[in-house]
Parts: structure tokens; sequence; C-alpha cells
């Protein structure tokens, strides 16, 4: 042992990898390998192997690498900032920041697919729901979309596919936020919608267009009756989506009232920091007769096994994993963490505190009005002025009291106020703007409360947020218990391991959460100059340049805010290319069937015809229908998605090959970046022959998934394809056109998370990412094995070994023993487990990922719980247990259920307590299975009358 030793400045590599040093050497004893090496060179196949070490900064322990992250933060310059333009500053409350956003019961949560132990955020999700809908005045809400612009883009394709109109074009206002406009203009020239920008109150022609889009208050902050042309639209038998603002609608008459079907815009100023863009939760809602065309998850309420109120996910049949090419929309991360917080945010100031808030800005607004007028009258919170030449002095004005402003434009300046704004701000405001103040205060003294900039017929006078929730939680004794119930109705990390395939739920450890509330990341607006962003321009650079040097592609975007939307980039941006390279006509995509479903549904999303590539018995491509697909569309074929390790768990041998072929034929590959996690440090993907790949960093480098979001698709690309990456209309991205499009609403998609994955690869460095794979492998191949004798493991490589994930086949199960998947996964929940993927990529499967953070203690307390069952299903193969009533058939069971009347042949103790351990310790579902056909033909998606 040296000095250096003694820094161990790798020690973060055995917080956040499981098995120690024995523990390993156990792993490997059962698998027959000597070493982590061994194994893995058995299982990747030895010509996609990565020789040289991975180009990263040596590792940080935990206190190091916040220290060196504290002075980056510091880089960033906090100015009060009055940009507007669809973001707000506001107060995040501390018992919901605490209690929520900084608490792993609630961000290490996966998305609620296995609703009986997901009941917490369903309930909050649902009061999201239910708060949009109140606000909006439209009959359905989804649970949250990307962000404000990409939903406006969703509203655009819905509006396509439900209007009766035959005209081809949508309109879009020109006072819309310009980054909507963008993502709408994107979205719209793959799909062939020509796009019409204009002042809809003069250029609106409605026999002309199929729908539009308008905004409610504009981006500029006027304030218009949108009612009449509403109904314009409708006559000609077109369509209407209104962007507005959720705390505007507290004073404003309703999108619905006026007439709209879609309603759209961003819950972020209800408590989300501004995090410099993001995440933040988008919203939609629509009325009644568009429900089964909404993009996105909804929340439904249905009843559990033994009759009790229960939510779940509804309507799931629209959804890419169901319908593919064929979905409403490739959405598969949305922002729950963030609609969480926001829907929290009106519980906890309910009606009465948020219509306060709102007249507050309002009266801000009309105090900063008195000093200089404003173009529009009507107005909310948000002011523009004509200001001609003299914008020159009041930028100097701005610059000496470190504020920002929207300069519109070389003659006009926008202004917007907010939660965080007080009269001493105005004061500044107003000198800002004119080069006087006096006089601010004492108006401010003599200010009425009414809306009196807001006319007369567009204020609101219904009651909103009448729903008990909204009024119950003002103390924050209450408010703290009513977030742990919540919170212990979830199975989080925090519970156990979730050995979700294809979903990799590692660690997030606490050292990598902690920035998030740092003001200096926390606080700034996505649009100030970057001389005052340049802390995250060096996080933004680091984790660049680390994503580089792991996946062997020199350019990186961080716009795409989810995997699915790193799929649409991708795409676009080799449509881009081949538009450039005169070769526009290419526009098929080879995807092969076992691909996730959003891959289908992004190739459609960005204009492309999808081809399926078939795969073999062992879960391979089918070479040759590779070979005759290729050469049956070779002067059309834009791409191929491939998926590497395969989403059948396994290392191809041919993966080169399959690249090389659609390379010969002038198409470009893109690998889904899904499964990372079994590469980085090991093999990257340009050297398998990939042009784009989407990396999750919400998987592979830690950002939680926050109960199913917020998560970020960064892309890297081959060099060829970096002029064609996607851009932004307030900040470009150097190099690239304009005609590149928008992919989200932030120029660099949710810079605040970034953080996260800027902390994992500082204290991991190159050896960490390298063992963190290695790992990864291990444990799956230690679960395939101890597991394989029972059920058999569906696909393996040419070694025999899987990759960091493998399929258990589970389809022989219902003519043997009369149970199925879906059983087994529910008596998980009653051995304290969230369950594997089911029935992904195969029906009747379970797909387990056990991730390198897992401790071999809790890899073998899965497989004694597999085992157990096992063992169970024997009873009913004997006849110990009844066929139909055994605790697989009624599971999961419930600590109500166990304390009333047992009329199960089977006893208490066997449905709760099946293995010894769990009376030390036991996670109690809180409702039995839920009732899927109830909710289907019951469907309602705002809360029920009381909270169960």
């Amino acid at each position: 042992m040296n000095f250096e030793s003694l820094l161990h400045r790798d020690a973060f590599h055995a917080r956040h990898i499981g098995p120690d040093a024995t523990e390993e050497r156990e792993m490997l004893a059962l698998l027959g390998a000597a070493t982590r090496a061994e194994l893995v060179a058995q299982a990747m196949p030895a010509a996609i192997r990565q020789r040289e070490p991975l180009a990263l900064p040596g590792p940080l322990d935990e206190a190091e690498a916040l220290d060196e992250l504290r002075r980056i933060a510091l880089q960033n310059r906090i100015w009060r900032s009055y940009i507007g333009t669809g973001y707000s500053a506001c107060h995040t409350p501390q018992v919901i920041q605490r209690n929520v956003l900084e608490n792993p019961g609630w961000y290490t949560a996966y998305t609620p697919y296995q609703a009986e132990i997901s009941q917490g955020r369903l309930e909050v999700l649902l009061t999201f729901q239910q708060m949009v809908i109140d606000l909006t005045g439209l009959a359905v809400a989804n649970a949250s979309l990307l962000d404000e612009a990409t939903a406006a883009g969703e509203a655009m394709t819905l509006i396509r596919r439900a209007s009766k109109s035959k005209a081809q074009a949508f309109f879009v206002d020109a006072a819309c936020h310009p980054q909507v406009i963008a993502v709408i203009r994107t979205r719209a020239k793959w799909l062939g919608i020509p796009v019409t920008v204009g002042d809809a109150a003069r250029a609106l022609d409605p026999a002309a267009v199929f729908g539009a889009h308008l905004q409610y208050p504009d981006t500029y902050g006027a304030v218009r009756d949108w009612a009449a042309l509403i109904a314009q639209v409708h006559a000609a038998q077109g369509l209407v989506s209104l962007g507005t603002d959720l705390l505007a609608l507290l004073l404003l008459k309703s999108p619905g009232d006026l007439g709209a079907d879609v309603a759209i815009g961003s819950a972020q100023r209800f408590g989300v920091p501004l995090g410099y863009g993001g995440p933040h939760a988008g919203f939609m809602a629509a009325r009644e007769g568009l429900l089964r065309q909404m993009p996105g998850r909804i929340i439904g309420v249905s009843r559990d096994a033994a009759g009790r109120t229960a939510y779940r996910m509804a309507l799931q049949t629209r959804e890419q994993h169901i319908r593919r090419e064929k979905a409403t929309s490739n959405i598969c991360t949305s922002q729950v963490l963030l609609a969480n917080i926001s829907a929290l945010y009106a519980v906890w100031h309910g009606p009465e505190g948020l219509r306060r808030i709102a007249l507050r800005c309002h009266a801000l607004a009309r105090l900063l009005a008195q000093s200089l007028a404003p173009e529009s009258a009507a107005y909310f919170d948000t002011l523009s002025f004509a200001v001609g030449a003299a914008q020159h002095d009041i930028r100097a004005r701005a610059l000496e009291k470190q504020v920002n402003l929207r300069w519109i434009g070389e003659a006009r300046v926008g202004v917007s106020v907010d939660e965080t704004t007080t009269p001493e701000d105005v004061a500044d405001l107003a000198w800002v703007l004119t080069g006087k103040d006096e006089g601010v205060a004492e108006r401010a003294r003599a200010l009425g409360a009414e809306p009196e900039a807001i006319p007369q017929a567009l204020r609101r006078s219904d009651a909103v947020l009448a729903h008990p929730v909204f009024k119950r939680y003002r103390s924050e004794s209450e408010m703290m218990r009513y977030l742990k119930r919540l919170e212990n109705r979830d199975y989080s990390l925090a519970q156990g391991m979730i050995p979700l395939g294809s979903c990799t739920m590692k660690l997030n450890a606490a050292a990598e959460m902690a920035p998030l509330s740092w003001r200096h990341f926390a606080a700034l607006h996505p649009f100030v100059p970057g001389e005052q962003a340049e802390g995250y321009a060096r996080v933004l650079g680091d984790v660049s340049s680390a994503l580089s040097a792991i996946t062997g592609l020199p350019a990186m975007t961080m716009q795409p805010n989810s995997g699915a939307n790193g799929e649409y980039a991708g795409l676009v941006a080799i449509r881009n290319y081949h538009a450039a390279s005169g070769e526009a006509k290419r526009d098929v995509c080879l995807i092969p069937s076992s691909a996730h479903g959003t891959n289908p549904a992004s190739a459609h999303l960005a204009g492309l015809e999808v081809v399926v590539v078939a795969c073999d018995a062992k879960g391979n491509v089918d070479l040759a229908d590779l070979e005759t697909k290729v050469a049956q569309h070779a002067e059309r074929l834009a791409a191929l998605m491939i998926t590497y390790p395969s989403t059948h768990g396994v290392f191809e041998a041919d993966v080169k090959k399959i690249c090389d072929r659609v390379h010969r034929a002038g198409g470009q590959v893109y690998m889904d970046g899904a499964n990372l996690n079994a590469l980085a440090g090991l093999a990257r993907p340009a050297d398998l022959g990939a042009d784009v790949c989407h990396i999750n960093l919400h998987k592979t480098f830690c950002i939680p998934h926050g109960g199913g979001g917020p998560g970020m698709g960064p892309i890297g690309v081959a060099a060829h394809l970096a002029p064609h990456l996607p851009t932004h209309p307030v900040v470009p991205a150097p190099g690239c056109s304009a005609q590149n499009g928008t992919v989200s609403a932030s120029p660099y998609g949710s810079p605040l998370i970034v953080t996260i994955s800027w902390m994992y690869l500082r204290m991991m460095g190159a050896e960490g990412i390298r063992r963190a794979s290695e790992t990864a492998i291990l444990s799956a191949n230690y679960i395939a094995a101890r597991l394989a004798p029972l059920f058999r493991v569906l696909y393996a490589g040419k070694g025999g070994r899987v990759a960091h994930e493998c399929v258990l086949d589970l389809r022989g199960l219902k003519d043997e023993y009369g149970v199925n998947a879906e059983d087994v996964a529910k008596r998980l929940m009653d051995y304290g487990f969230h369950a594997p993927t089911l029935s992904f990529p195969v029906a009747d499967t379970l797909m387990v990922e056990p991730t390198e953070s897992e401790s071999k203690a809790e890899l073998d307390r899965f497989c004694d719980a597999m085992i157990a069952i096992h063992g169970e299903l024997q009873k009913i193969k004997r006849g110990t247990w009844d066929a139909k009533d055994n605790p697989l058939h009624n599971a999961p069971h419930t600590a109500e259920e166990l304390a009333g009347d047992w009329q199960h042949p089977y006893t208490r103790a066997e449905a709760a307590y099946p293995l010894p351990a769990l009376r030390a310790h036991k996670y109690w579902p809180p409702v039995k299975r839920l009732d899927q056909v109830y909710g289907d033909r019951n469907f309602s998606c705002t809360l029920p009358p009381r909270e169960p």
C-alpha cells in the first residue's frame, strides 16, 4: 500500500457496484469463470471488443467531485430574469423539495406498469390530470408530456388524425413561443404537413387548414379572445389547440369555454425549478371525443380484485409498445416526477393560494405598466413594449442592474414577472425601462387586487380545483404525512431491487442527486446570455466529451429530452443528411421484429416507411431476411434501427456484418442505446458500425427514472452527420442550419439533470465505467445460471452467455400448471419484489436486468423467490394447492386481506410470508390485482369523489 492508495479516489466504485470482491469470486465460481474479463470474453464477440481504455479523467471521491462541481456551478451567474417565453421562476415549497424531489422513495421508482405497487404516484398523477382538466375546462388530460413545444407538436398530429377537414395545411399563430413554432415545423416537415405561420386574426383562412395552434396569453403577453376564430375553424370542420399557462387560467376564461379542442402547455411554474430549461412537465387536455387520439399516458380509475378503488395506466392499447408504428405517439418516458411536483404544488397552495399568486403576478405587471404603456392593454403577467432606439439605453441599464429582459428585434422589449417578483424588483424594472423609478412604491400600496388588465368577458367565473385533495393539506404536518402515505404505497429502489429488463434500474447515488437543489444550477432561465451559463457549458461539454469517448461518435447534441425523442432526433438527422446529399427519396427504415415499440413509432414520426426484419430462433437478426429486405429497398433505404446488445439480451456476433450490409446499400445505421450499460468501456457503437446512437442518461448514466420520467436521450453521431443535428431558434447550435429543425423546447433538453451524469462519470472514471459494465454482465449471467435449471433462459449468445439481462421463458406454465407469467409477476410482489419486464420482447416471459448495483445478497434473494415460486407451481401440479384458488392466481395479497375473513384453502402465512426472511421486513402491496376490464368499461381519468 502506498500514499496514493490512501487517497482512495476510486472509493465510489464500491459504493455504486453491489458485489464486493468475495461475492464476485463466488458468482464467478458458479459460472466457471476465473475473472470478469474471462466471462466478458465468453459473452461478447472478440471482434467488437474495445482494446484501449476510455479517455476519461481519473475518478474522484464523492467529496472531491462535489467540490469540483460546486466550483463549476459558481461559473453560472444568477441575474434576475424576466425573459418569460414559456419559462417562469417559482418557489418550490420546501415540504415538496425535501419529501419528494430529494427523496429516493419518489425518484427511484419506475413507470407504473405494475399498478398494484404504484398506487402512490398513480394517485398524484391522477391529481395532476384533475388539476389540468379543471384549469383548462376540458374533459380529459394525460399524465404529462415532455415539454410545451413537443406537446404542441403532438397536438398538431392529434388534430390531423381527428379533423374531418379535407385541407392539408396547419396554421400556427406567429405570437406563439418561438420554440413551439420550431418544433411544430420540424414535426410537420417529415410528415408532409404544410405549416403556415402568421397573424391568426388576419391571415388564418379556416377553409384552408385542418387545424390551428394559437397562444393564450401569447408570447408577447397579449390576452386575446379566440372564441369567434375557433368557431370559424370548427365551421370549416377543423380543430384548434391552444397553448396556455396554468397560472393564468386561475384568472382567465378556460380554453374549454373558448371552444378549444385541445389545450397544451408547461406546468413548470407550478413549483419546478427553471434548471436552464428542464426537466419540466408538459401537459395536454382535450375534449372527450378526442380521448383515444391522445398521446402519452393516461391514468384511470378502476378497482382491485376485492372491489376497492385502485388506479392504473389506462388505454395502453394506444401506446407504441402495442401499436408500434401505428401508435398515437412515440412517447415512452414522460415527466412523472415533475408532474407530481406540480400537482403537489397545487395541493399545497389550493385554489385560493394559487389565485392569490396569480393575482399578485398580474398586479405587479399592472404596476410596471403604469411606468411605461405596453403594446397590449389586455395581459396577465407579460408585457411587451415598443421602445424604438431607446432599446440601446435599456440594455445598458439592464446590464447595470444585472437584469435579463427579452429583446424582441431591435426596437421592442418584453418583460415577464412571476411568483418570485417583488415590488422592489418592479421599481428596478421601471428604472431599466424608463430611467425613472419614482413613485413605484406609492403606486404599489394603492394597487387594487382585481385583474383589471383582463377584459371582463375573459375573466374566469367558474370554481376550479374543488376536489377535497386541493383543500385538505394546509399545515406542513398534514402535508408531510400525506406525502409519506403516498410514498409508502409505491415500490422503489428504497424497498429493493427492480429487475426490469431493458430499463437499467441502477443506483441513483445521493452524491449524484445533491446538486439538483443548488441555486446556481436550478435558477437559470434557458435563454440567458451564454456568458451567464459558463458553468452549464462546462457540465454539458464534459458529459458530451465523455459520451463521445464511450460511443466513439465525435459529435453530440443534448437537445433530446427522452430516449424516444433521441430516436426521433437521430432519424431526423439522417433524413437531413440524405436530403442534403440529394437522396431525399430514401424513406425506408428497417427495424428488427424484436425492437422496442418506440423504434417503429419514432420512424413513423420521421416520415419513414417501416419494414420489419425477422429474427431467427436464437433471437438474432435473420441475415437472410435482412439481405432480402436490403435488396428489395436498396434505392429507398434510409436507415436500419438496431439495439445492441439486442432486446433479447445477447451480443449478436454478426452486428458488424449487419451494419456493413446497410452501409453498402447507402443507408445509415441507427443504434438504440437502451442497452449501453453492457457496452460502456468494453465496446464502442461507432466501431460496430453505428452512425447514430442515442444514450439514455436515465439508464446507463444514473439519472433516476422518477416513476416514469424525467429522462434524457442525447445522441452521438459520426462526423458526416454533425452538420445535420437539431438547432434552436433562440440559442442556435453552432454549425447547424435552421433547416435542421428543433426537437425540444429547450436548447439543451433537460440540463439540470445532466449534473447527475456528470457526477457519475467523474466519480467512476474509465476503470469504474468498464467495471460497471462487466459487473452488469456478471450479475445477469449469475441469475441466469441459478434459475436455468427451473426456468429456461430463452436466448443466449454463442458462448452460452447472456449480456446484461436474460429472458426467462414461462410460456409453458399455462398448460402445465394453469398459471401464466403475469401470475408469477404478481406473486413476486408477495415476496417483496417489483416484477421483471413482463411479456416483452416475447409474450409470457420475464426479462430480468439486475444491473451492477445490486449485491449478491439481493440477487440471491430474487433467485430464492423465483425458486420458491417454482416450488409453489409443483404444489399446484401435485394437487396440494387448488388449481384455481391458490396464491399465484390470487396474488398479490394485502395486509387488509389477511386481517379479514379468510376463505382460501392455503394459509395466511403461505400467502404473505412464503419465505422466512419476509418476517423481518415486508413490503405490503396496498391493493390486490387490478381489474383491467372494469377500468376499460368504466373509464375515468379524474379523481374519485373521495380519496381511497
